[in-house]
């Protein structure tokens, strides 16, 4: 299932493929200690996934794009 912003003209890429990534913060700490949140945004299918933690680092700017999404 697809956005209904979804751009036609990128249909050939798979879901995840092409990424954008956005650090948004600092916010107000949470329960957790949360501070920060790290968005993807899929540009196949505009939907973002959310990840919080808790400061700004080398380790996690470098990791999310090791990772699978």
């Amino acid at each position: 299932m697809r956005s209904m912003l979804a751009d036609e003209g990128r249909a050939e890429l798979l879901p995840w493929e092409d990424v954008i990534l956005d650090v948004q913060g600092p916010f107000t700490k949470s329960e957790d200690g949360m501070q920060y949140v790290l968005s993807y945004h899929c540009t196949c299918l505009k939907v973002p996934k959310l990840e919080a933690f808790e400061a700004v680092s080398y380790t996690h700017l470098t990791l999310p794009t090791n990772r699978e999404v």
